[in-house]
């Protein structure tokens, strides 16, 4: 006998003017923040909290996540150096969207911080630094003006 769970039709949020919408009606976010649920999949021991995270979001009436989909040369780094991925972390990743959908959950996937955790704005500036593309005289402001720095980024955003 086989059991076929199906999965929530998630229909894809658009916005009209400065309104969200889903199928032609209002939309109206009412979510929470759980940067860490990536980080969490990767491992077999920590998976379940994804779920049980989730799970309770649902059941308290919640329907959007905003996490972290991104991890620069750290603990479980996604990108280990701009172009290079660790594939655990993106297999997790993928666990986390899979079970967001079976629990009716949307996901806004944060792509970049402004602070030092993860990696963030200051990674890429560090990694340019490096590879000598930018001086000293750089700061984490140069995530948004500089070519070179911008580039990597919408290389990253195109891979992810």
């Amino acid at each position: 006998m086989s059991h076929h769970h199906e999965e929530p039709n998630l229909g894809f949020v658009e916005r009209n003017g400065s309104q969200f919408m889903l199928d032609g009606r209002a939309f109206y976010i009412n979510g929470w923040n759980s940067f860490w649920l990536m980080d969490q999949a990767v491992d077999e021991y920590s998976r379940p909290r994804v779920r049980e995270i989730l799970q309770a979001g649902a059941k308290m009436g919640l329907t959007v996540c905003r996490i972290w989909a991104f991890n620069d040369r750290g603990f479980n780094a996604l990108q280990l150096s701009p172009g290079h991925f660790d594939e655990r972390v993106f297999q997790a990743l993928d666990y986390v969207i899979a079970e967001a959908r079976q629990h009716g959950i949307r996901l806004l996937l944060s792509l970049v911080n402004n602070w030092h955790d993860f990696g963030g704005k200051a990674q890429y500036v560090k990694w340019a630094m490096e590879e000598g593309r930018v001086g000293l005289s750089a700061s984490n402001d140069s995530f948004f003006f500089d070519p070179s720095i911008r580039r990597n980024f919408k290389n990253y955003i195109k891979l992810v």
